[in-house]
C-alpha cells in the first residue's frame, strides 16, 4: 500500500471539518483517506484547535530532523586530504577508514 504524506489543501480541509465538528471518519471520507489517519493527525496535533498552517511548519520541521546527519566532517576531509597527499587511492582510504586504521 503506497503512503502520501498530507497535503497542505488536506490539512486544511481537516482543520475546516474538525472546526465543523465533523467526526474523524466523516473527515476521512469528506477528504479520501483512512479514518486512522485522520483520527492520528488530530490526536497528535491537538491543542485547542487544529491548525493546517502551524500543522504544516511543525512537519516540516520534523521531516529536517529526521534526516540523517552523515559522516562528514572537518576532521574527516583532513585526513582524506592528508592520504590524498601520500598518492593514496580512493580505495585505500575507504579500507582504512573503515578499519579505523587512519592516520
Amino acid at each position: 500500500m503506497d503512503y502520501h504524506h498530507l497535503t497542505v489543501f488536506e490539512r486544511i480541509r481537516i482543520a475546516v471539518l474538525s472546526h465543523a465538528r465533523f467526526s474523524a471518519r466523516k473527515i476521512a471520507e469528506e477528504i479520501g483517506r483512512h479514518h486512522s489517519t485522520i483520527s492520528r493527525k488530530l490526536k497528535r496535533n491537538l491543542t485547542n484547535d487544529y491548525q493546517a498552517e502551524t500543522i504544516q511548519k511543525q512537519y516540516i520541521n520534523r521531516r529536517l530532523l529526521s534526516k540523517p546527519k552523515g559522516k562528514f566532517s572537518p576532521h574527516l576531509a583532513q585526513k582524506i586530504e592528508k592520504a590524498l597527499a601520500h598518492t593514496w587511492s580512493p580505495e585505500q582510504i575507504s579500507n582504512a577508514y573503515e578499519g579505523k586504521t587512519f592516520f
